[in-house]
């Protein structure tokens, strides 16, 4: 998957508590090629996740819509989420996005 294909989850967006980051997000949704509407399977996939590697409902959430999609990347700041989700073993890469930028300058400039 090109780097400038970016997905977003809608619904999360809009049960954000805080108004400043929500706004923030939705002027950024324009970016977004695909928005990834509510699956069974996602949820499926998401409740698998919380078992298996501890994470929580939302992480779990956001790490199966991009699985679900088949994304190259996972990133996230949280490194607590990263060292959990390595437990999966799954082919997503999940870095930290100073690492993606650092290792993927090029990545889908091919």
């Amino acid at each position: 998957m090109p780097a400038k294909d970016i997905y977003h989850n809608e619904d999360e967006t809009n049960l954000c508590p805080f108004l400043d980051r929500k706004y923030s997000v939705l002027g950024m949704v324009s970016l977004c090629k695909i928005k990834i509407p509510p699956k069974t399977e996602i949820a499926e996939q998401a409740l698998l996740f919380q078992q298996l590697a501890n994470l929580s409902s939302k992480d779990a959430l956001h790490l199966a819509c991009a699985v679900s999609i088949e994304a190259d990347f996972f990133l996230t700041c949280d490194d607590s989420l990263r060292k959990q989700a390595q437990k999966l073993e799954l082919e997503i890469a999940i870095m930290n996005p100073i690492d993606y930028i650092r290792n993927n300058k090029n990545y889908g400039n091919k």
